[in-house]
């Protein structure tokens, strides 16, 4: 058996939180790895602790609000190793470490680092000076130290050899697979008292980050019958322009838009779930991702999508999806007057369809992690 070692990501990185939960649920009928969660909260403990096959290091000296963190990372500037990451993993006994951070040249212990997308390359603009820097170095390092490098997609692969010079020998791609976690949730026409929303809308399930591309959602809204109806879940803070959700309200307004352009904030897992479940499709606007958890999760339900043409959507060719130019909102209108004019008669089939063929693209999932783990320590 291959002990794995993963640590948990920060708690603002939702999308970083749910792609390493369900790989963990994948791992569940891969007996040969042994994953070994370092958590760094008591929320990791609840969040991860759920699968039975994960054995969980409750926070320790991982834990940003204890010097030993900080110490670690003082070290690895100091003599190339974060030797308190390193003890930890040594006590539990860690062959692996898996979607590493960069620890040091001297870390000495095999690791597979992870490129989600090359966001800060395609899109500069979207981060700071600073941000930008500190994600070229980190690639860097993993280019150079790590024993192989995992990426999201095809479309990121191609991102990393060409933006990063990177030599295709030592990158690995791997497609995740995303489970609909919550098993029971509140009934649609409870979510809609919840929340007061209408017998039909399209779902927005993205945080308010400027590059997930809003914007063009409101001008399209101003473009279709009155009773289209966006509703918008996810958090409203964009740490690198904190102006940003203040500018989409005031767009709304302008657009005329503002009871139409439903914006619910943050929101239990469970009911952004169900209200997946009730939408008359799913929308993602979004000008980048690295392989999109929302995509993923509506694929899982049978959702129609909605969706932004960006090379890794195409990737993912959800069944019953549509796509749209990503700054044009004319072509967006389009799209949603014909997905809401679509009867539902079939959508009862297609989320049994997506049932069906969920476990044995789950089994794939894992087969293609387990190969690049058995690569790694080959």
């Amino acid at each position: 058996m291959i002990r794995v070692g993963f640590r948990a990501p920060h708690a603002h990185w939702q999308g970083g939180r749910v792609y390493l939960w369900n790989l963990l649920y994948a791992l569940a009928d891969t007996p040969e790895i042994r994953p070994v969660l370092l958590a760094r909260s008591a929320s990791d403990v609840d969040e991860y602790g759920v699968h039975a096959h994960v054995e969980v290091v409750p926070p320790s000296w991982l834990s940003t609000a204890r010097v030993p963190f900080y110490a670690g990372r003082a070290a690895r500037y100091l003599v190339g190793s974060d030797l308190v990451e390193r003890m930890v993993l040594a006590r539990a006994r860690v062959d692996l470490y898996s979607h590493a951070p960069p620890l040091g040249h001297r870390f000495g212990l095999r690791s597979l680092y992870w490129i989600p997308d090359l966001q800060h390359r395609r899109l500069p603009d979207q981060f700071g000076r600073l941000e930008r820097l500190q994600r070229d170095r980190e690639m860097r390092h993993a280019l150079a130290h790590a024993t192989l490098v995992i990426v999201s997609s095809h479309a990121a692969k191609r991102d990393v050899v060409e933006l990063a010079g990177a030599s295709e020998h030592k990158l690995r791609v791997l497609q995740f697979v995303a489970q609909p976690r919550e098993t029971e949730h509140a009934s649609a026409a409870e979510l809609r008292a919840r929340y007061q929303l209408p017998e039909r809308f399209v779902h927005l399930p993205n945080q308010f980050w400027r590059h997930k591309n809003h914007a063009v959602v409101i001008e399209a809204l101003a473009k279709l019958p009155a009773d289209v109806i966006v509703v918008a879940t996810g958090d409203t803070h964009d740490y690198r322009h904190p102006e940003h959700f203040a500018e989409l309200q005031a767009r709304a307004r302008r657009c005329g838009v503002t009871e139409r352009f439903r914006v619910l904030g943050r929101l239990p897992f469970a009911d952004v779930v169900g209200l997946m479940r009730a939408a008359v499709a799913v929308l993602n606007p979004s000008l980048f991702e690295g392989w999109s958890t929302t995509v993923e999760e509506a694929r899982a339900m049978g959702k129609r999508l909605v969706l932004s043409s960006i090379d890794v959507h195409r990737e993912q060719a959800p069944p019953r999806a549509r796509y749209f130019t990503p700054h044009d909102s004319d072509d967006l209108a389009r799209e949603l007057a014909a997905v809401w004019a679509e009867p539902s008669d079939g959508d009862a089939e297609a989320a049994a369809a997506a049932a069906r063929e969920l476990p044995a693209r789950t089994a794939r999932f894992a087969a293609t992690y387990a190969a690049i783990v058995r690569e790694a320590t080959a």
